[in-house]
Formats: C-alpha cells, structure tokens, sequence
C-alpha cells in the first residue's frame, strides 16, 4: 500500500491521508493513475483545493489553498514500490510567497509577475483572489524598470534582476534558486541592500510573512535598503566598457 499524507489547516484535523493498494498486473503507470484518481475522488481534498493529475509515472500535485500545504509519503512493510516526493521550486516558491502575503496584517498592493506560458496561472489567479487588496498578476511584462521603479519592495530570486533592483534603488527579499546566486545574494545581504530569505528547503510562508510585516512597518530600514541598493550599481557599466573600448582603439 502506497501513502501520501496531505497537511493544511483547510483539512479537518488539519491532515487528509489517501492511500492506493498496489493490485496484481499494475504497472507503475496504473499505480501513478490510481493515486492520482484517488485523490481527486477525496472530497475533502478537493473542498481544500487539492488536485492531482498524471503522465506515465509521474504524479502532479496541485493545491490552490489559502494555507500552506505540504506533504509526506509511506509505504507498507514489504512493498517494492516506493514515492520520491520533488518539488517544483518555481510553482512551489510562488505559492508559498502568496501564502505568507496573505497573512501580511499592514496593507498593499501586490503584483505578481509570470511567464505568458506559466503551466501554473490557474492556481496563481485563484490565490490572488484571497487578498483582500489590490492584487493583480502581471503576464512576460515588458517595462521591467518601469514596473520596478513603482515598487516600494520586491520579492525576487538571486539572478541578474538582482543588479535591475540595485540600480533603481528597489529593496528586496531574495531567494536563492540557483548555485550561482549564493555569492550574489549573500554579498548584497551584507551591503544591507537586500534581505535574504536563504535557500528554498530554508523558505516558508511564515518567513515571508514576518519579513514583509516587519519592512513595511519601518520605512527606515526600507530607506537605508534603498540608499545601499543605490551604491550598488549606478547602470552606466555598458558606458564604462564603451569608454574602456574607445579608449584602446585610439
């Protein structure tokens, strides 16, 4: 028998078990549809906002909760079957951060930007229409610096935005996705021009919450963000490397 144990507070008891009994002749195929059938036949996961679906041998879990849900597996003694449960780390991240928004007590407003081609919109819409401020989700928007130059704070990954978020002067909270924001993000954290929020396996909603509560009420530290984001990166480096390069050729 094949477990996977459902945790959110929408559930009664705050937990919703829902097992599949490997039958004679099932291959992992049929095992992965099985599961995921019953899943989505479980009325209190589907109350929650608890979905599944299947390709081959690979379950997908979906929640659209207003709380955070999280997961863990089993298996009978005996069985020689077994479930990996992986995270997709942008759809999982995303929500988690809206998750921890919602409990924000200070107000604002929230843009959420996504891909044209994100798999998740569905379950990214449906959360935003839990805040009960302005929320909106902006789709692949092409004025990047005119859409960061309208924020007062920005929830965002390690990568080369970081430096899009410094020459405006934006302070942020930053996740590390990738190996190679680690440096980046660290090194901004110390100048005081961000606030990390550590790696994904570190992040929660609660984290998100508290950070976002605690900025918003102290325009200060969001000051002194925006002055050392400022001393960062000015945007004239390609005018550098142009003067650099005109200089060599005479």
């Amino acid at each position: 028998m094949l477990t996977i144990k459902f945790i959110d507070s929408a559930l009664s008891g705050g937990s919703k078990s829902i097992s599949y009994t490997v039958q004679a002749g099932d291959t992992l195929t049929t095992i992965a549809t099985g599961i995921k059938t019953a899943i989505n036949a479980d009325s209190a996961l589907s109350t929650a906002g608890i979905t599944s679906t299947s390709a081959g041998t690979v379950v997908t879990i979906r929640s659209t909760s207003p709380n955070a849900t999280t997961y863990s597996q089993s298996v009978n003694t005996g069985a020689t079957e077994t479930i990996t449960l992986s995270v997709n780390q942008n759809a999982n991240i995303t929500a988690k951060m809206l998750h921890g928004l919602l409990e924000v007590q200070n107000e604002f407003d929230i843009s959420v930007l996504i891909s044209s081609s994100s798999p998740f919109e569905q379950e990214i819409s449906i959360l935003i229409q839990h805040f009960k401020f302005d929320a909106r989700i902006l789709r692949s928007h092409s004025n990047m610096a005119g859409l960061l130059s309208t924020c007062d704070l920005v929830i965002g990954a390690g990568g080369s935005s970081s430096w899009e978020r410094c020459c405006l002067g934006v302070p942020a909270l930053q996740i590390i996705l990738a190996d190679n924001q680690k440096d980046v993000t660290e090194n901004l954290a110390r100048v005081g021009a961000i606030q990390s929020i550590g790696l994904p396996r570190e992040f929660s909603p609660e984290i998100i919450t508290k950070a976002v509560d605690s900025l918003l009420a102290n325009s200060r530290t969001l000051t002194l963000m925006r002055k050392a984001a400022l001393n960062v990166c000015d945007g004239l480096g390609s005018k550098r490397i142009a003067d650099c390069a005109e200089s060599i050729r005479s």
